[in-house]
């Protein structure tokens, strides 16, 4: 393991004759739920895209006992960027089409949102000329915000049950955006040319703030801690330079770095569940030549799974060369799933799991689609 350091109310009282038989019912339930809570947990689910032929794509999950259920059954569509709510239901962007058709001159295609809960029937629920992405659900809530393409920019939208999708901000680009914990805001990572910049949006209506700007450095990720405090965001270099990884404190407006020397950092990190310490991807040793002989591009280095604390302690969890990718925390924090190929050039992905400190590894799914995100609820 690599280690690198970057700078009562009222009680009742009972008297010798009390109801011993309510005690034993009131003790009774408490332990039904504690019960209940350590099965809701044990039951927490990895939710993937599985590649099924071609670009085609299925939403799968996994439990930890490594039960597999197949969510969507197609063999024509790529359902992808798949998020589940706190009561089960499930929201994704597909290509799929009610009457689908073939159509020799197009040149492109539309992803609209779609619903479904334990493999039940999927329920539309976008449609028109916009094209439609990154669904995630507020914490605790059935309402999700996503990303639509319409002409020349993007708009972050809101979409409650029962209500019509409602705008929250525009842009010429969103690259990524995160929910705070309270389910009141959300911090957007956006781009207009050279000009870049995280901000905040307010569910309410009222002007949000600029955080911070680019200068100089595109903003491309931005994740909210679990306690709402700093935010983590991954800066890519305009010109020559690396891909770092940062933590933000709006209070102070201080920013400081995460990431190791020379490591290029790849897609937003993932929160600990205790917002003490952030995962993510990594190239470590990158570079490539053109073959002529093989008339492919060879690649060196390898992509890995790095661990940080809020202070920029790092250790390297994953070893060996390949590709190690989208990595998230389990819902108690002790282990971790990641996307795992031999190759950097990878089409098809492997799902893994390991423990927190990079022990215990585990192939846990063999077929995953090249785009595929995770979700550990």
């Amino acid at each position: 393991m690599r280690v690198y350091k970057y700078n009562r109310t009222t009680y009742a009282i009972y008297d010798t004759a009390c109801d011993r038989s309510a005690i034993a019912l009131y003790c009774l339930v408490l332990l039904c739920l504690l019960l209940l809570g350590l099965s809701a947990r044990s039951r927490a689910d990895i939710l993937f895209s599985a590649k099924i032929a071609g670009p085609v794509a299925n939403l799968y999950r996994i439990g930890r006992d490594d039960k597999l259920q197949q969510l969507t059954d197609n063999i024509r569509w790529r359902d992808l960027d798949a998020d589940i709510s706190a009561a089960g239901t499930i929201v994704f962007s597909s290509n799929r089409e009610p009457n689908p058709h073939i159509d020799l001159n197009r040149r492109s295609e539309k992803f609209h949102l779609y619903s479904t809960a334990d493999g039940n029937a999927v329920a539309a629920l976008t449609s028109g000329e916009g094209d439609e992405r990154m669904p995630l659900f507020a914490p605790g809530s059935d309402s999700f915000a996503f990303v639509r393409r319409a002409g020349e920019r993007q708009q972050l939208m809101l979409l409650a049950p029962g209500q019509a999708p409602r705008k929250l901000f525009s842009a010429r680009e969103i690259l990524d955006y995160s929910w705070a914990p309270d389910g009141r805001r959300l911090c957007v990572a956006w781009r207009d040319g050279s000009e870049s910049a995280l901000r905040v949006v307010n569910l309410d209506g009222s002007a949000g703030d600029t955080l911070l700007r680019g200068k100089g450095d595109w903003i491309v990720a931005a994740r909210w801690d679990p306690q709402g405090r700093r935010i983590a965001l991954v800066r890519h270099p305009q010109g020559r330079g690396e891909r770092r990884l940062m933590l933000f404190d709006p209070d102070s407006g201080r920013e400081w770095q995460l990431s190791p020397a020379a490591a290029q950092v790849q897609q937003a990190p993932d929160w600990s569940p205790d917002g003490r310490r952030l995962v993510y991807a990594a190239l470590l040793g990158y570079g490539y030549r053109y073959d002529e002989t093989t008339q492919r591009k060879l690649y060196t280095g390898s992509m890995q799974l790095l661990q940080s604390d809020t202070s920029g302690e790092t250790r390297q969890l994953s070893g060996g060369g390949g590709l190690h990718k989208a990595p998230v925390y389990s819902p108690d924090g002790k282990q971790i799933a990641f996307l795992y190929a031999e190759r950097l050039d990878a089409r098809t992905l492997e799902l893994h799991t390991m423990n927190a400190d990079g022990s215990g590894e585990r192939r846990r799914f063999p077929e995953v689609a090249q785009r595929s995100g995770l979700r550990w609820r």
